[in-house]
This record gives C-alpha cells, sequence and structure tokens, in this order.
C-alpha cells in the first residue's frame, strides 16, 4: 500500500503520498464532522455560511495583502466545503486554474504537524480578523467541534 505507482496518474496526488496515512488523516476529519452533526446537525443555512467563508478563505489566500510565509489554515467549516470541492477533481482543477491569479491548483497539504498548525492557525486568525473584523475567523464559524464537551475529547 506505501506504493504510488498508479496514483500519480490523477495529476492531484504527488508521488511522496503515502495513501495509508492520507486516509488515517482522512479518518480522522470524517469523525470530527460526525461528532458536530450529532447533536448539532449541519444544516442548509449552515452550509451555505460555511460555503461564503470558503470563498472569503480562498479571496485571503489569493490576495496580494496576505503575508507571504502565511500557511492558510481552514477552520472546520471551511475545510468541510474545501474537502467537498475537491471531490470533483476536474471541477476543482478548472476553479482553481481559471479562479486563483496564480492560475494553479490550490494545495490542500493535510499533513502539517500540529506545532506548524497552531503556529499558522494563529497566524491565519489575525490575518483573517484584519481583512474581515475582530473575531470573525473563530466567532462566525457556521459550525465547530465544542471542545468542553465530554462526549468529544478522545
Amino acid at each position: 500500500l506505501k506504493s504510488n505507482n498508479i496514483i500519480g496518474n490523477t495529476g492531484f496526488i504527488g508521488s511522496n503520498l503515502i495513501m495509508t496515512d492520507a486516509l488515517k488523516r482522512q479518518c480522522k476529519f470524517i469523525l470530527k464532522i460526525l461528532k458536530i452533526n450529532m447533536f448539532n446537525p449541519i444544516t442548509i443555512p449552515k452550509l451555505t455560511q460555511a460555503i461564503g467563508r470558503y470563498d472569503q478563505f480562498l479571496q485571503s489566500m489569493w490576495a496580494p495583502t496576505k503575508p507571504q510565509n502565511l500557511i492558510m489554515v481552514p477552520t472546520l467549516d471551511i475545510d468541510l466545503i474545501w474537502h467537498s470541492h475537491q471531490l470533483n477533481p476536474v471541477g476543482y482543477y478548472q476553479f482553481c486554474t481559471t479562479k486563483s491569479p496564480s492560475r494553479q491548483l490550490v494545495s490542500h497539504d493535510d499533513n502539517l504537524g500540529d506545532e506548524v498548525l497552531n503556529s499558522s492557525g494563529s497566524s491565519t486568525q489575525q490575518y483573517w480578523d484584519s481583512r474581515y473584523g475582530a473575531n470573525d475567523y473563530i466567532h462566525k464559524r457556521a459550525f465547530y467541534e465544542p471542545v468542553n464537551n465530554r462526549q468529544y475529547q478522545q
């Protein structure tokens, strides 16, 4: 399973990807979404809000004011829409190559360590809030995992 002979044909998956590791990361992501939906259903209005935030996220990522070395980290609502968008690889590729200023595929690297995610997440929040208003990044999420609920702790 660690061989990627066929995977490189997609154009989306690099030869350095270990599929079993990627699947484990995807399962963790799915678990987070399922936990949210168990106690607080993800409704059409919440998805609509999340889609709007995903658009803001991409616009922020592509903005000339974005700090050059900033790795943008999405909140869970944005990440769900981003993962969903990528389920149509041809459409996602066409979207990125026509909408992004660089006309390139927008990478979604979910293999970043916790230290990078925490640091970049804080920087993303500061940058986002400077664009959209104080506390917008956190407080305007369409849905999120309540960390103080014992049922959500692992």
